[in-house]
């Protein structure tokens, strides 16, 4: 006579198996993002030469340097990155081989020229931890004109994109309906689908061994 789960296994087993695939969410503490972004509008306009802006700026301004942006993978389908970086605070880095930001100071900024393609990509590797104070930390992109002021967008400060570290999460907004569309879109980090994976198969082991 063949051995039978129970009941209560089973619901051992399944509240086991989503321990597992939770735990990685519950102590993920980068935010990853893709970020797309249709630059096909630039092209031949008056108001360029353009550059591609980054900040991490600290809510509380007391510069407690808890939160970093890294920012890479940069691919600019018919364009090309142009000149040299300007940094200001904890940031580093250039459009060739990464961006790195750090919250050394209340404003961390990175900007350099960029002459414009078809299509912008680039990856976005993100602290979530919580601010010393109220205020939560911001990460935000633009596109700066030859005055080095951001093109108009549908945000307050012109921004194509917004990221707001919530501590240990994270809420992003995207200029919608501008003449730039922009794309973001948060993937899982590298670690979840292992740690995912070793759950699958801690859970898997445990059903055989239940079942014999």
């Amino acid at each position: 006579m063949k051995n039978m789960l129970s009941s209560t296994s089973v619901t051992g087993l399944v509240a086991a198996t989503g321990a597992l695939l939770l735990a990685p969410l519950a102590c993920a503490t980068t935010g990853e993002y893709d970020v797309t972004i249709n630059t096909a509008p630039l092209i031949g306009q008056a108001s360029g030469p353009f550059s591609l802006d980054f900040q991490l700026n600290d809510g509380s301004g007391s510069a407690d340097a808890n939160n970093t942006a890294n920012i890479g993978g940069f691919f600019y389908f018919g364009g090309s990155a142009t000149g040299g970086a300007t940094l200001s605070g904890g940031a580093s880095g250039d459009l060739v081989s990464g961006v790195q930001l750090t919250e050394t100071s209340a404003f961390n900024e990175l900007y350099q020229g960029f002459t414009p393609g078809s299509t912008l990509t680039f990856h976005v590797s993100l602290t979530l931890n919580a601010d010393a104070g109220v205020t939560p930390d911001v990460f935000t992109f633009g596109i700066l004109d030859s005055s080095l002021a951001n093109i108009p967008t549908t945000a307050s400060d012109n921004s194509l994109f917004t990221i707001t570290i919530n501590g240990g999460s994270h809420s992003f907004a995207t200029a919608s309906g501008t003449d730039i569309p922009v794309t973001v879109t948060a993937v899982p980090e590298p670690g979840f689908w292992a740690a995912a994976s070793g759950g699958l198969l801690l859970a898997f082991g445990a059903w055989r061994r239940v079942r014999r």
